[in-house]
């Protein structure tokens, strides 16, 4: 099996949400016998050579010019023999991958990671709502009714998105994040003290739950530390709480949580962060919102009403035998539904399946996709000029395998 996972967007290394999730997939299929995985990557100029060389995946650099175009990309995906290619960018997928896939003779995986219904609120204005509302859900819509298989992250966003699908539903499979895991029971510690929040502030969602830590939860008991890191924390500070802005290695300061908190009221899709915390031990105070996801469990607690999180903290600091009970049920919870090794082969029993079930006539009479300008990179605001660079091979950089 050959997977190719598209993008546009990625950073190696990673330091946030789905960057994250999808560099540490690239890692454990790389290292899995019987699998070949090679990251096929708009070549903005932002990652090095150098830095491609060390991956122990190989890299395809496309240009711009040549990566939105489906006719192109079909062109690769069938030079590369790829059995199955993903992505989890919706207009990518909506108007080149799935198609191109098509084209190529594979199925196509739409990873969906957000509900852009629930996503669009946070980037617009209320003036400009309703048009872009529809016009983001469309894309996702044509996206995920195209794809020859949808994975979807938690229970939730799975039941709203088979409500208006026209893909079958044997086609939607909802399977959390996974991801590696850090500590074992043995290694866990509860000498944390304080309360930390990791997210990219410069997601708004993450940006109020930043605010609500510094407005709201800080001031109610100063004898309580709050840590924020993370892209642009270093912007929140008061009294007791410290803003460290982006950490390179999160271990240290994960070292000195007592809990990990999630104070999101907006959004969408798995929150990467309560992965994070859990994988190290350390249970999440969060909001049902942020909760998306995740299953019940002692250590993933669960209170909308923020007025009662500075008492629920102190509690968990101040109560070691409770602290020490959190923090091994979080790891427990982890390595049950979200150690990568366990989704990674679920993952792909799924696609094999797939793999062998697709027959292109299936979707011969599936709608072109439109509405959609590929000058136009949606979140990224980026507006490019049309013809702005000139085709250049697309150029195979080998990992270090």
């Amino acid at each position: 099996m050959h997977i190719g996972l598209f993008s546009d967007s990625i950073n190696i290394p990673p330091k946030e949400g789905i960057n994250v999730h999808s560099y540490e997939l690239l890692l454990k299929l790389s290292s899995m016998s019987g699998v070949k995985v090679t990251l096929f990557l708009c070549d903005r100029g932002w990652l090095s050579r150098e830095v491609l060389e060390a991956q122990p995946f190989d890299t395809v650099l496309v240009n711009e010019e040549q990566f939105y175009d489906s006719s192109v990309i079909s062109k690769i995906i069938k030079e590369y023999n790829v059995s199955i290619t993903q992505t989890y960018m919706p207009y990518f997928g909506a108007k080149v991958l799935n198609k191109a896939s098509l084209l190529a003779g594979v199925p196509s995986v739409a990873e969906v990671h957000d509900i852009e219904r629930f996503v669009v609120p946070v980037y617009f204005e209320d003036f400009e709502l309703e048009e872009a509302l529809e016009f983001h859900e469309n894309i996702q819509k044509q996206w995920i009714d195209n794809a020859s298989l949808v994975r979807i992250m938690s229970n939730h966003d799975y039941d709203y998105i088979r409500r208006w699908t026209e893909l079958e539903l044997s086609k939607l499979f909802s399977m959390p994040v996974g991801t590696k895991p850090e500590i074992n029971e043995e290694s866990i510690q509860c000498s944390g003290s304080s309360a930390i929040f990791i997210g990219n502030i410069s997601y708004p969602p993450n940006a109020k739950g930043a605010g609500i830590i510094v407005d709201e939860l800080a001031p109610v008991d100063l004898s309580l530390k709050y840590k924020i890191a993370g892209r642009g924390s270093e912007n929140f500070k008061a009294n007791n709480v410290e803003g460290h802005g982006i950490v390179e290695d999160l271990a240290q300061i994960l070292s000195t949580a007592a809990i990990g908190l999630s104070p999101i009221i907006s959004g969408s899709g798995m929150k990467i962060k309560n992965l994070t915390y859990l994988k190290n031990g350390i249970p999440v105070l969060t909001t049902s919102l942020g909760a998306q996801g995740y299953p019940e469990s002692e250590s993933i607690i669960i209170e909308d009403d923020f007025s009662k999180w500075p008492e629920i903290i102190r509690n968990i600091i101040e109560d070691k035998t409770l602290r020490n009970l959190l923090s091994k049920e979080a790891l427990k919870v982890f390595n049950e539904y979200f150690n990568i090794d366990l989704t990674t082969e679920k993952l792909l029993d799924v696609y094999e399946a797939a793999i062998k079930e697709y027959s292109p006539k299936n979707y011969i009479e599936r709608f072109e996709p439109s509405g959609i300008d590929m000058c136009h990179v949606y979140w990224l605001r980026e507006l490019r000029e049309k013809g702005g660079q000139v085709a250049i091979k697309p150029t195979l950089v080998k990992g270090n395998k």
